[in-house]
């Protein structure tokens, strides 16, 4: 009976309590339930992925890298060229990416085609393309514009690719001696802004063409000129009406792509431009306080009693200024022991600062690490700070430094911009060279294959050392004496002309007198006791260098 009751009341609309009280207790136990399913997935999932109060503003979107560029990549360009130019350690990064990949002397080209029937370098070929390589390379040859030699366009090259993210180099068959020239063009002539749908799965993103499979066939580029109408490069465009299609056989593009697919460059110093903005900025303002407070005196405090200065009647007060800018502004000039006298009815109160102090130059420090972090250089160099550096702590930070600069020489020689350009100005100077008349256009590509590009190396912290190592792994027989000699940025063939050539100029000269009072032995023939009676001999006049310091 009192289930049919329960029944009917709940049918006319009555809920029973007890029925009130179950749904409440389930309904709390499915809560808990959902509350310990998720503590229990928040601790088997990624540290990283949870969203805590700490990282609310953590970018967690996951876009790919071409709606960041399409987005940001305006103004980051703009924040890092200014840095590059501005900013203390902007600037000395973008020297040591220059200096250390380039050198001196930019990439160097060697020519090492070989006699097929012998293996032996042909040396009238070799010569004539190097010859022929180094005329394309002076001014007004390479360059369109006429100004800027070879080595000048590597480094132009490489600065637009560093500060820009990216460099555009287009191609320009027909033009000066060699029937080839380039011309290299600031990355906002493609302009990031011009996006349209074409026929058969072709579209335009951020001025680059490119297929259903995401080919690359073409750049548009603005026809006006960036440096004689800047203003004229940043109108807005939308469409690829009134730009040039560059077809993209004609145009390298020397960008670093972080993601497949990416369309263009991001600047190398992108993430570390706001912390080097803001070391920058803390250090102007240290030392601005540090040069205000050594070159203010005091205060003259008026008496209470007086009068306001001035004639009679005028209740003007004194100023504090002693001009105005262009715009109207009044400024002060503070001068060495400055004692300025207060307005009427004022009274100093000194804004107590603890900087600069004793901190300062260790908190510039700190914030140097984190740039140099985000530069992916050594801190010893970009904050030319070698205080504590003794040889192996600059070893270890110098190595993998190197490293990267070795990276970099690779892609810029070998893959993307010296070995393309090589190859592409092999085609018409084959035709127009006359250094190259005897040469037969059908081993174009025996004569491309045959470049060899020599890049900047670096002199080592101890060069005993090295060159003791060196000596070791050529008489072990792990190195070569050519090996060794280019590790060092050197040509071999260049030094054992030179050798040679030094040899007939000194043929029938004393040999030299080394410190120890002994004359240098001359060196051992092939095929005799060789690396052994040498090494005797070395070790011998070491140890009697030793004993005459010692004796000194």
């Amino acid at each position: 009976m009192p289930a049919f009751l329960d029944r009917l009341a709940t049918r006319l609309g009555f809920v029973p309590a007890g029925a009130v009280a179950q749904q409440v207790q389930a309904a709390q136990l499915a809560g808990a339930r959902h509350a310990l399913a998720g503590a229990v997935s928040q601790r088997r999932t990624l540290l990283a992925s949870l969203t805590t109060n700490d990282t609310a503003s953590w970018q967690a979107d996951g876009l790919h890298v071409n709606a960041s560029t399409e987005s940001g990549l305006a103004v980051t360009r703009a924040r890092s060229r200014d840095a590059a130019v501005n900013n203390p350690w902007a600037k000395r990064f973008v020297g040591m990416v220059v200096r250390n990949v380039l050198g001196p002397k930019g990439v160097g080209y060697q020519s090492r085609v070989r006699i097929g029937s012998t293996g032996e370098l042909n040396a009238s070929a070799n010569a004539k393309l190097e010859a022929a390589w180094k005329a394309w390379g002076k001014r007004g040859a390479c360059d369109v514009t006429g100004r800027y030699t070879w080595r000048q366009v590597q480094r132009l090259a490489l600065r637009h690719w560093v500060v820009d993210g990216e460099a555009f180099i287009r191609l320009l068959p027909g033009r000066g001696p060699h029937a080839f020239q380039v011309q290299v063009i600031p990355p906002e002539m493609v302009p990031l802004n011009c996006r349209q749908d074409l026929a058969n799965g072709r579209r335009v993103r951020q001025g680059v063409e490119v297929d259903a499979e995401g080919r690359v066939l073409a750049y548009y580029v603005r026809t006006q000129d960036a440096a004689t109408d800047p203003l004229g490069v940043f109108e807005a465009t939308e469409s690829p009406r009134g730009l040039k299609r560059v077809p993209a056989e004609e145009m390298l593009h020397l960008m670093v792509a972080d993601q497949a697919g990416q369309l263009r460059g991001v600047p190398w110093m992108a993430a570390g431009l706001k912390p080097a903005y803001q070391a920058q900025d803390f250090a102007s303002a240290g030392l601005n306080k540090a040069r205000e407070s050594a070159k203010r005196g005091g205060w003259l405090e008026q008496d209470a009693d007086a009068q306001p200065s001035g004639p009679a009647g005028n209740t003007a007060v004194d100023t504090l200024t002693d001009g105005q800018d262009a715009a109207g502004t009044p400024f002060q000039t503070l001068q060495d022991g400055t004692w300025e006298k207060l307005p009427y009815g004022l009274t100093a109160k000194a804004f107590e600062s603890d900087y600069p102090n004793i901190e300062y130059g260790q908190f510039i420090k700190d914030c140097l690490r984190n740039v140099a972090s985000a530069f992916e250089c050594a801190y010893i160099t970009l904050g030319n700070d070698l205080e504590s550096v003794n040889y192996s702590s600059g070893q270890l930070g110098l190595e993998d430094e190197r490293t990267l600069w070795k990276t970099i020489q690779a892609t810029f020689a070998e893959e993307d911009f010296c070995a393309v350009l090589h190859r592409h100005w092999l085609r018409y100077a084959l035709l127009a060279a006359p250094q190259l008349a005897t040469l037969s256009y059908d081993r174009l590509e025996q004569y491309a294959d045959a470049a060899y590009w020599q890049c900047h190396r670096w002199s080592p912290l101890d060069r005993l050392k090295h060159i003791e190592g060196q000596r070791s792994a050529i008489d072990g027989r792990l190195s070569s004496p050519q090996r060794e000699i280019a590790a060092n940025g050197d040509d071999p063939d260049e030094v054992l002309a030179e050798l040679l050539d030094w040899q007939e100029k000194t043929k029938g000269l004393p040999a030299p007198v080394l410190a120890t009072g002994q004359q240098a032995q001359p060196a051992p023939a092939a095929g005799g006791d060789g690396g052994a009676a040498a090494a005797a001999r070395q070790k011998d006049q070491r140890m009697r260098l030793i004993a005459t310091r010692s004796d000194d």
